[in-house]
């Protein structure tokens, strides 16, 4: 490439920096071109940054490599017998050992429901045992801090996973009178509305939870418009064992299964039999699921379970990271202090990475064909789906870019592939600034997307890119980048769902 293109284009980057806003000392970003073998831009490339979702790359990275894109969970389903002191007959029970299944449904529990019954199961006086013991008890990993548990984006991480552990609601306004009326699909809740008629614009809704013994009470409280269309609501359970039993005995009856039931939480009576085992999709769908649509609870099911080489039970998110460090630093030695993570989401301010890591490990999955028809699939599509959706890109753009996104208070990252006409540009671009908010800082990264993706055309095809017109420049900053967990706010997403 003449040197007189590749100067221009580098003058092309920095204009389309000042113009959308964003300052250089705050951000990093690494631009390398696959037909030429080289880097086309470098700015603060060792430098690590919040990674936010884009911590999901390399979780994806590491369970690849570690669990192979053909990897199942199981849930298992065993028949058991309790015996009374006295004698008698003994009581049907049933045990479930939970695998972790970030992919488990309500309606998959229905066909396990059915499938006990052509086996038999008619009744079950005896008790449910769950046994949760292939993962430790931490449902909140400490690194994340003082956290708004009902949250859907901060699902609970248990081997006890239905529906992603997180409750759909509608909020309906009441015709000619005050008040709401909510309803969900999902079976075994109490729904309390405490909500009063409001007209603000942004509806302010909190949900308190209360768990006792195997029920639940979800009371609404705050304040919303009226509307002619249903409010759709999300919340995730607190308690997800007692919520997986739920769904479970819900399935049991609508198969005709009688009995009591009973959640029983004493050492299971042996021998037991198995029944059922109900199998996942394979590892490369559940990638597309936590890629494409930024699912932390599946990115931190992942971490745990490629713990499964080293106990099984009890794996902690520690038991995770030590496996994908090993991977890491086998693999990435060049760069050993451009990493710091403390999850497998990146939900914490903690989780750290470099872009020129990022490029390298995206530059690995390009070359290895192992890895990448799983890995490049799970990333979103820009105009057409995941989170790269409804971007504010030109049309020019649609299937263009292929990428992951990151978002936090104060962070929008981005990362992956660029396809060119006759080259795909690999890149990283990580954005932390503290004085400036998530929805400020994605406009800005996606006028400078749209930007960029011109420039490495014109480059491309051999042109001396003439200087931009001056643009807004740089807002007011402070030179040193900001503190760990600085610029937390209350956001409606946190590491985008």
């Amino acid at each position: 490439m003449p040197k007189a293109v590749q100067q221009a284009f580098q003058a092309r980057v920095d204009a389309l920096l000042q113009q959308a806003g964003l300052n250089p000392d705050r951000l990093a970003l690494l631009l390398y071109s696959s037909r030429e073998g080289g880097y086309l831009y470098q700015r603060n490339i060792h430098r690590p940054m919040i990674a936010a979702s884009n911590t999901k790359l390399v979780t994806a990275y590491a369970a690849l490599r570690v669990l192979s894109p053909d990897f199942h969970w199981r849930t298992r389903f065993f028949g058991v017998e309790e015996h009374d002191d006295a004698g008698g007959a003994p009581r049907q029970g049933l045990l479930v050992r939970a695998g972790a299944d970030p992919t488990l449904t309500s309606a998959d529990l229905q066909q396990a429901a059915w499938v006990l019954r052509s086996r038999g199961v008619k009744r079950l006086d005896g008790g449910i045992y769950l046994d949760g013991r292939l993962f430790d008890d931490e449902m909140f990993p400490a690194s994340w801090g003082d956290v708004s548990k009902g949250e859907p984006w901060f699902a609970p991480v248990s081997p006890f996973i239905v529906d992603k552990n997180v409750i759909q609601f509608l909020i309906a306004s009441r015709p000619n009178r005050p008040g709401f009326d909510i309803f969900t699909s999902t079976p075994g809740f109490h729904v309390v509305s405490a909500l009063a008629t409001g007209d603000q614009e942004q509806p302010a809704i909190r949900v308190d939870q209360h768990w006792t013994g195997d029920t639940a009470t979800f009371t609404f409280q705050g304040q919303l418009a009226p509307a002619k269309k249903p409010y759709e609501f999300a919340a995730a359970v607190e308690h997800p064992r007692v919520h997986f039993y739920q769904q479970l005995v819900a399935a049991l009856r609508q198969a005709g299964i009688q009995g009591a039931m009973p959640l029983r939480s004493g050492p299971v009576p042996m021998p037991v039999h198995r029944l059922y085992t109900q199998v996942s999709p394979p590892l490369r769908d559940v990638l597309i699921d936590v890629n494409k649509n930024s699912i932390n609870l599946g990115a931190e099911v992942l971490l745990r379970t490629m713990g499964l080489g080293q106990k099984r039970e009890g794996i902690s998110t520690q038991d995770g990271l030590a496996v994908l460090r090993r991977v890491l630093a086998k693999e990435f030695p060049e760069v050993p202090d451009e990493l710091h993570l403390v999850d497998g989401s990146g939900l914490s301010r903690q989780d750290r990475v470099s872009a020129l890591l990022l490029v390298r490990l995206l530059n690995r999955v390009r070359q290895d064909f192992t890895l990448r028809p799983e890995f490049i699939n799970s990333l979103s599509v820009a105009l057409t789906d995941g989170t790269l959706e409804y971007r504010n890109y030109p049309w020019r753009m649609r299937g263009r870019l292929r990428a992951k996104t990151g978002t936090l208070a104060s962070v929008s990252n981005i990362s992956g592939y660029l396809q060119l006409k006759h080259d795909v540009i690999v890149f990283s671009l990580l954005i932390n600034d503290p004085d400036r908010s998530f929805q400020t800082l994605q406009a800005a990264q996606d006028q400078f997307m749209g930007g960029l993706y011109d420039a490495l055309l014109g480059r491309e095809a051999g042109e001396v890119l003439s200087p931009l017109p001056p643009g807004p420049g740089v807002p007011p900053h402070a030179t040193a980048m900001g503190q760990p967990g600085a610029g937390v706010q209350n956001l409606p997403h946190t590491a985008e769902q």
